[in-house]
């Protein structure tokens, strides 16, 4: 069961809108930067392998159709405080499990020091207190010694409004990044993606990358639908909480950005680097 602190801090939903998000979300990610593990990381026949937060499982079901050709004997195992949007075991590959998990409470014994890979993806929005300290040695203890960890988020200080007509404008869009600014001011605080490559080292472990990519040109379009998507479920997650108000302010702007956006050809979009960070641990 989720936990209502965990309920109350993550911002968006679990049905079919959020999943598709998520999918349209990982499609992105693995063509802009072009990989599912980067390069440094190894991949032993009898790997196992941690998908912390995995969502709809997208990673990891990406991962395991590439590991039957090339590590038949690694195995994932996918965590997540809610399994709401992953396939049933019957529909899952078999080197594929998934398992529900709060990374944030205290591990389960036989889960110290197990993995010999650990993936973790967009925990921005509940990182507490903007610290992500408390996660980092939670993850690095899933991890055997010299094991790997990839960590990868957005940079949300590097945030660009781009337009493919520079004679253009999206004064609706701009307003849109506005809004969510604002919003951002009493979320969690989010700078400490800027230097988290420096805390990596001062908890046991040897950064191996430090890697930062801009949306691929041909994963654009992705990136505006990604934004609509999350926009709406955004709204419709706070009218679910009572703030209705707010709610249909930002449904009525997100329609209005993506009216815009068709009317300049698709043309406008808000993009952020994206961030990898390999580790191993020593």
């Amino acid at each position: 069961m989720e936990d209502k602190k965990s309920v109350e801090q993550y911002p968006f939903n679990r049905n079919a809108l959020a999943s598709t998000r998520l999918d349209l979300q990982h499609q992105l990610w693995a063509t802009s930067t072009g990989f599912l593990l980067h390069s440094k990381i190894p991949i032993s026949d009898n790997a196992l392998i941690a998908d912390i937060g995995c969502g709809t499982g997208i990673w990891s079901l990406s991962l395991a159709s590439q590991l039957q050709q090339s590590s038949r004997n690694a195995r994932i195992e996918a965590f997540d405080i809610s399994l709401a949007q992953t396939l049933p075991k019957q529909w899952s590959p078999t080197n594929v499990t998934f398992q529900q998990l709060n990374i944030f409470d205290p591990l389960p014994a036989h889960l110290i020091g197990r993995y010999d890979i650990v993936h973790i993806r967009l925990f921005m929005l509940v990182v507490e207190k903007g610290d992500p300290t408390p996660l980092l040695r939670q993850l690095l203890k899933l991890l055997k010694p010299g094991g790997y960890l990839q960590w990868q988020e957005y940079d949300p200080s590097t945030d660009r409004l781009m337009l493919a007509d520079p004679s253009t404008s999206a004064p609706k869009l701009e307003a849109l990044r506005d809004m969510f600014r604002g919003a951002a001011v009493n979320a969690p605080d989010m700078n400490w993606v800027v230097n988290m490559h420096t805390k990596l080292e001062r908890e046991g472990g040897e950064l191996l990358a430090n890697e930062r990519v801009w949306t691929a040109k041909e994963m654009l379009g992705l990136k505006q639908e990604i934004t609509f998507l999350a926009c709406r479920e955004w709204a419709a997650n706070m009218k679910s909480r009572g703030q209705h108000e707010i709610a249909a302010k930002t449904d009525a702007l997100c329609a209005e950005v993506e009216e815009e956006c068709y009317k300049l050809g698709r043309g406008s979009v808000i993009d952020s680097e994206m961030v990898t960070w390999v580790v191993k641990k020593k």
